[in-house]
């Protein structure tokens, strides 16, 4: 049996549905009232994987005003991979993207001076009232080093678990634990070795398999 941990930290600014998306993602009849996050919090998904191996997800939420150096320092530290949301129908939310990108890649990086993994979410895609252009959201993607973006609506549950799963398999690659021998095409990603908070040079582990899903972006 292994057990493997990856620790995602969801950032933005208040409002664009952290904890919604959070909550929406670890359960699968969430409550997603309303309630503003407070310091920092986080939460567990686990999946199964083959022969009783599993792998943990800690996905922490931070308050979108709590952002003293102490709090980020203990938000950031030891992360894997990071998501970032805005909302579609504010501007503002989305101009703050690159701020909080750039605070990201300087209080989260991995050995060797690499960013982590983090992939850009715009919430709310169910509302009529979009203002922020498809083709800005592409330029931002691309010229801040995201590994993607989606649409995603935390209140329809459309395209939450696609993205998380989508983030999954890229800190697998990042992180050297995915066979790299395996193509998108077979509907697996497979895990080579043990990954921990504590340690992430644990000795190799049998290989495994979790299913993700071929629509994510």
């Amino acid at each position: 049996m292994s057990n493997i941990v990856f620790k995602v930290i969801v950032i933005g600014n208040s409002s664009v549905g952290k904890t919604a998306f959070v909550k929406s993602y670890v359960f699968e009849k969430p409550n997603l009232e309303n309630s503003a996050t407070v310091g920092v919090e986080f939460m567990v998904k686990t999946l199964q994987l083959p022969e009783n191996s599993t792998i943990k997800v800690q996905v922490w939420d931070i308050g979108g005003q709590d952002r003293s150096a102490y709090l980020m320092r203990a938000f950031c530290n030891r992360a894997h991979g990071c998501v970032l949301l805005f909302d579609v129908t504010n501007p503002a939310t989305f101009e703050s993207v690159t701020q909080w990108k750039r605070e990201i890649e300087e209080k989260c990086l991995e050995d060797g001076r690499k960013p982590i993994p983090c992939i850009l979410l715009a919430n709310k895609c169910d509302l009529n009232e979009r203002s922020i252009k498809l083709k800005d959201i592409d330029k931002l993607t691309e010229d801040y080093g995201f590994i993607g973006w989606k649409e995603v609506s935390v209140k329809e549950g459309l395209n939450v678990q696609e993205a998380m799963m989508t983030l999954v398999k890229e800190m697998a690659r990042r992180y050297d634990f995915l066979d790299q021998q395996l193509s998108d095409s077979n509907g697996h990603i497979t895990l080579k070795k043990k990954i921990s908070q504590q340690n992430s040079s644990d000795k190799h582990m049998p290989h495994v398999n979790v299913k993700w899903q071929n629509n994510c972006c």
